[in-house]
């Protein structure tokens, strides 16, 4: 595994248990940056409040999804596999309805490159 690989990891799991302790103690937090390789993703809460919680948050939030969902996991899917096929799955369902939906079919439109310095 490679040191930069392992740095996103730890960085990821603080950012998990930060979240968990604002959603446990002061609610849900507005917005979520959930970092990537392939860029980061923003995440807002306000436009999916009319789901439930566990829909998403299926053992609770306590936790956080890196406990279960790692790269190396054979017990349950990876993070990548679980949040596209919540977020990706879920959209393309109120796409397909006709429903006002967020985005589904291109990459970049979640996954944010960070912007490079011009020279």
């Amino acid at each position: 595994m490679s040191a930069a690989f392992s740095v996103k990891r730890r960085a990821l799991a603080l950012l998990a248990a930060a979240w968990c302790a604002a959603a446990a103690g002061a609610g849900v937090p507005a917005v979520v940056d959930i970092p990537s390789r392939a860029g980061a993703v923003t995440f807002a809460h306000a436009p999916h409040a009319q789901i439930g919680c566990t829909d998403c948050h299926h053992t609770g939030v306590e936790q956080g999804c890196r406990a279960c969902h790692t790269a190396t996991s054979t017990a349950a899917r990876t993070g990548r596999e679980a949040f596209h096929a919540s977020c990706i799955g879920c959209h393309l369902k109120d796409l397909k309805a006709g429903a006002k939906t967020g985005p589904a079919k291109r990459c970049s439109a979640c996954h944010v490159q960070p912007q490079r310095p011009s020279p």
